[in-house]
Order: structure tokens, then sequence, then C-alpha cells
């Protein structure tokens, strides 16, 4: 057995079914605050005298076999003076049942057709219907109290009509929330009271009887416990007369009322999220009757409907001010159409970004009215032709637009699957001048690195055949080919001569190799080089440099990798480069050490790994640009010219591998290179 808990304030339902697709679809539908809905068995017959006693509306939902036990319910009833009213609502009825079911003592006989709206609308109905009628067995005492009585339910019959047709002429939330409140409270005679919407993350007072009774914004989630709390979540209302109970509430959160009577009431929509919700409290005199209550319940839920439709339409309005508001503020100009090509709708930005004047765009307008006046004036297209696309195109479209005024637009449209295209047009014109700049830039870059390197390359060989001279007579003069010197400081000056010579030379055709690199003219002449007999070679040729140093060259071979496809020439370059800066940086009884290997991923791998003085991290980028010097030139203890490692670099890459140094300051510099599988024989 499902009962609710009774409640004074709305109408209290019992439903009496062995059906549970019946009683599943109608706990579903009958969602109204103003209904306390629950639910028995047929069968239960013991406890059905005590379950009915604080009912208002009994109904009885007859299947196939249940009509007897309904009739022996009704007799029960009867017999226990119960005054709730009922209908019989029967799947199987005939005229023969329906006078049965009257002879019982049902107040209503309906046939159910199986129509569930119908169903719906039957209990709904006797609902509504039990708060005009007078309760059963009720006797009315012809005295003057009860003439009063009467008297001032006819006045409040009165209001009640009176405040229908105000409510069902107003246009505006806030007049719905405040006809309804005020009303209620001038009816009911109630002292105080309040009307609360839901917002983002609270609730906001729209209306109040008395001011400063009641904050004017509430957050969610309420205090647990209060009566706002218990209302706003079960969406049940609450009537509660008699100071203990009110009491009860002021110490649960809600210390706001006075008097010994209160009433609050839900506002929800038809899926049950609450929207809201009412108070009324401090009736004069007197706590709530029954008759107020009811007054409260028909009121109510005259004006819900209407306060869910402009509740919707003002959130909705709330939405399509936030959306007006970022279209007409976006930075690109917009232009939707329909599937017909109309314009439906569009922005100023779309007006000051293609220069066009407000009275030549209508909404209504046809998108190809709009191009022609486009082309009429001189604008132009990458790929139009002078024609509109939007008609003849049913996908995602985009072009540029050249407007008469110089403007560049990029033009996109996403095509709406239901039909017409989003457009949109963005200003691109900085970024085209910035395009324009760039390639500009670029081309007098290149230029001028041309320029360089064709100086370079004139001003290297201007001096390379003169020094070739000065080292081959260097080199006659101390063979001493026509003659002794006769004196041995001439031949110190003419190894000084030789060396300082070759020393230039080889300064020379670095610094022109590079340039051709940079330049992209450097061609490699590959070809299948043995890669261990060129290390051996260039190391036998480094040996005099290390000797002179006092340093050990030593090559470790993993394995023997045979021959690899590169540039000879340019692979020895890079050898003797690093060898010779190994050699130089690495003091006396230091270590150079050749390693080399074969990857996993069959890349040839050589490094030259040192004890030398090492560098700083932060000094191997520097090590790398052309001319880069870790020392400065003021105290400088290694001569060079900063141009070794930038033409490694440069000659590794040209090969397709990549160059890696790795070093610590006093432990040592290792340089590792990496061909490329490819590149191996």
């Amino acid at each position: 057995m499902d009962l609710a808990q009774k409640n004074s304030a709305c109408v209290s339902l019992l439903l009496l079914s062995d059906e549970p697709t019946i009683v599943q679809f109608l706990q579903s539908r009958l969602t109204d605050p103003n209904i306390c809905f629950s639910t028995a068995s047929l069968l239960d017959q013991k406890n059905l005298a005590s379950v009915v006693a604080h009912t208002d509306v009994l109904v009885f939902f007859v299947g196939k076999y249940g009509f007897q036990h309904t009739l022996r319910a009704l007799k029960s009833l009867q017999n226990n003076n119960i005054t709730a009213s009922t209908l019989i609502i029967d799947c199987e009825a005939t005229p023969e049942r329906a006078v049965s079911a009257m002879k019982a003592g049902a107040d209503d006989y309906r046939a159910f057709s199986g129509d569930e709206e119908e169903l719906v609308h039957y209990v709904e109905q006797s609902c509504l219907d039990n708060l005009f009628t007078q309760p059963k067995n009720q006797t009315i005492f012809r005295d003057s109290r009860s003439i009063r009585q009467l008297k001032s339910l006819n006045l409040k019959v009165g209001e009640l009509v009176k405040a229908a047709g105000r409510l069902a002429t107003c246009n505006s939330l806030q007049e719905v929330c405040e006809n309804l409140l005020e009303t209620l409270g001038e009816v009911l005679g109630a002292t105080g009271g309040s009307l609360y919407l839901t917002k983002e993350g609270y609730l906001e007072q729209v209306h109040s009887l008395d001011p400063g009774h009641a904050p004017e914004t509430l957050p969610l989630p309420l205090e647990e416990g209060s009566v706002f709390e218990k209302v706003y979540s079960t969406g049940e209302p609450v009537l509660m007369t008699g100071k203990d109970e009110i009491g009860k509430l002021k110490s649960s959160g809600w210390a706001g009322y006075e008097g010994d009577n209160l009433l609050v009431y839900p506002l929800v929509l038809k899926t049950g999220e609450p929207i809201g919700i009412f108070s009324l409290h401090g009736k004069k005199n007197e706590g709530f009757t029954r008759e107020d209550r009811d007054i409260v319940l028909i009121l109510a839920s005259y004006s819900r409907e209407t306060l869910r439709a402009l509740y919707a339409q003002e959130q909705s309005a709330e939405m399509f001010d936030s959306l007006r508001l970022t279209f007409e503020n976006m930075n690109e100009g917009i232009v939707l159409l329909n599937g017909e090509g109309d314009i439906v709708h569009f922005n100023r930005n779309f007006l000051e970004i293609t220069d066009l004047k407000p009275d030549c765009v209508k909404i209504g307008q046809n998108i190809e009215e709009l191009y022609s006046c486009f082309f009429e004036r001189g604008d132009a297209a990458d790929k139009m032709q002078g024609k509109c696309p939007w008609s003849s195109v049913a996908e995602d479209y985009e072009y540029l637009h050249r407007c008469h005024n110089g403007t560049m637009v990029n033009v996109s449209g996403n095509y709406i699957e239901e039909g017409g295209f989003v457009l949109t047009f963005t200003d691109i014109t900085r970024q085209k001048e910035w395009e324009v700049q760039l390639y500009k830039a670029k081309e007098k870059a290149e230029a001028a690195s041309a320029s360089k390197t064709n100086f370079l390359a004139s001003v290297s060989h201007e001096l390379r055949t003169p020094l070739n001279a000065i080292i081959g007579f260097a080199e006659m003069i101390n063979s001493e080919v026509f003659g002794a010197l006769n004196n041995d400081r001439y031949s110190e000056y003419v190894k000084h001569i030789h060396d300082s010579g070759s020393h230039l030379l080889h300064l020379i055709n670095n610094l022109l190799d590079l340039s051709k690199v940079e330049a992209g003219k450097f061609e490699l002449q590959e070809s299948d080089v043995h890669l261990s007999d060129l290390i051996s070679k260039t190391i036998s040729y480094c040996e005099a440099q290390a000797t002179e140093k006092g340093v050990t060259i030593v090559l470790n071979e993993a394995k023997d990798i045979g021959l690899v496809r590169a540039d000879e020439n340019a692979l020895r370059q890079i050898l003797l480069n690093l060898l010779s800066n190994a050699i130089k940086f690495t003091p006396k009884d230091g270590l150079v050490t050749v390693f080399t290997d074969m990857t996993l991923e069959g890349e040839v791998r050589i490094a030259v790994q040192d004890t030398g003085i090492g560098m700083e991290e932060k000094s191997i980028s520097i090590a790398l640009q052309p001319f880069g010097q870790v020392e400065n030139a003021f105290n400088r203890k290694y001569p060079g010219t900063g141009l070794g490692l930038p033409l490694v670099a440069s000659l590794v890459e040209l090969h397709g591998g990549n160059f890696d140094i790795k070093s610590s300051l006093g432990v040592g510099t290792t340089c590792c290179l990496n061909l490329p599988a490819k590149k191996a024989a």
C-alpha cells in the first residue's frame, strides 16, 4: 500500500486498484500540487475504513474481476459513515453494473474505453468537483452563525471570480504574481505573504504582502528542514495551524512567520520541476479554514497554466535577448538564409564589413538580389565568376570576396540540413596586408642572403688563389728546392707562413661551405663509403694535433657497420671538425673516443666524446650558431671562428640525419650524429 501523508492544504485522493499499469500511469500524470495522491489495493478490505477516513476523493478503478469487491467496499464505507466522494471507473461497464454501483453509494460511475487521457480527466474533474461540494452527511444549521459563514463564502467566491477575470488579462509574469498574491491575501485576510520564482541558483522574491518580512532572495538549495525546502522539494503544499506546528518550522530554518497559521504552495511545471513558491500567513482573528484552502487551490490551479506560460515566455525572452546581444556583437558579419535563399536575419557587422547601407538589405530579400548589388558596384570574388553561389550549392562553401573599397572578406557558408545557410563574413584585410608585408620581407631577406652568399663566394675565390700560392711557395722554400736557407730562423718563419696560410684556407673553405648550405646550393655527391676506413684515416690525420696536445684518440666500434651511403668529403669534414674541436678543448693526458653503432631502428650512430672542459647547457645553443663563441673575444683561451659545429649540424641535416650535443662543465662533451636507415647501403 502506497499511502501519502494526510495534507490539509490540498485534495487527498485515494486510488483503489489492482491494475499496476493504471496505478503507475496515474502516478506519473497526477503531478498537480493540489492533489495529494495515494494508492491501495481493492483486496485489502480490513484496513479500508481507516485508510479512507481522511480521504477527500475515493476512486475505484475496476478491472474485469473487481466489481464485486468494489460493491462490498462501498457498503462497508457507508456503514462507517465515510464522507469521501466516490468515483467508479469500470473497464466492463454495463447499465446493470452502473445501477448496482449507484445503489451501493457511488457518487459517479464512468465507463473506461481505454483512453488514458480521458481517465486522467475523470480523476482531475472529480477532485475539482470536491472543492465545490458540501461534504456528505453534514447538516447545515440555519442559525445566524451559519448564515454569516455562507455570506462570507459568497463574498469570497465573488472575489475569486473577479480575480480569475483579472488573471486572464495579465500580460506579464510580474503582473500575474502580484494579482494572485494580492487577491489571495485580501480574500483570506492574510497579514503577510511572499511569492518567489526560480532563477539561476536562487529564488527571487517577485512580490510581497508585507515587504521586509522575508528576504529578497533565497539561495538554492534551500535550508534543509525549513518549510520552504519541504514544499519546494516535494511539490506538495503545506497548511498548518496552531502554535506548536509553526514553532517547529521556526526552529527548522524559517523564522519569518508570525501568527498561528501558515499556507505555503508550490508552483511547478507539468514535468514536476519547481518554478517557484508562495506563502500566506497570519490570518486575522482565526486560522485558515477548509474553505480558505479550497479558494487557494482553485485560484492557484486557474492561474498555474498562465504562470507556466508566462514563465516559459520570460525564460525564452531572456534567452533570446542573450542570443540577440551575442549575434549583434560578434566580430563577424552573419546572414541567415532559408531554403529558398531568402534572408531571414542579419547583424549590423555584416553591413559594416561589406560597406552596405541599411536600406540595401531587407529581411525576406533574396540573396541573389544582394549579390547583384555587390557585383554592380565593382566587387570581385576569387571563384564566383560574377554569380551568387548560394542558389546552386547544397554543401559548405567558402570563397574570398573583395569589396569595391578594397576590403578583403572571407565568406564561408555552413549548409543547414533542413535547407538554407549560415553565412559568415570575416574581414581579413589586415591579415592580407600582413601576408603581403611578410612576403616582401621574405623576398628581401632572401635577396640579402643571396647577396651575402655571392659576396662570400667571390671573396673566398679571390683569397684562395693567393693563399694557395703562399702555401705552395712556403712548402718549396721549406723543402729548400733551390738551395739551403743557411739560417734556422728562416726555416721557422717559413713554417709559420705555411701553417697560417693553411689555417686561413681551412677557415675560408668552411665559410664558403656554410654559405652554400644556407643558400641551398650545396649538393651532396653521394657514394658508398666504408665508414670504418674513413674514420681510421681521419683519426690518423688528427694524430699529429693530438700528440702535440698530449691527448689520446681511441676508436670504439660496437660492430662493423660496413658501407654507408653518404658524401665522402662532407662526412670527412664532419669527422675532422668534431675531432679537431675535441682535441682543442681537451687538456693534456685527456681522452677522445670515437664510437660507432647501429640503433634498433637501423640508423648509423657516430659519437665523438672527450674529457675536456665541457660547457653549460645554455652555451650549447650559442656554440651551434655561426661564429658563436662560448668565451668572449677578450678572455678567450682557445682559438677558433665558431664555424665548425654549425657546419657539422648543417651537413648532417643535408644527409637527412640529426645532430645532438650533450655537455657538462668540467666533465666533457659528447657530439652525436645519426644517419637514417635509408642512408645505410
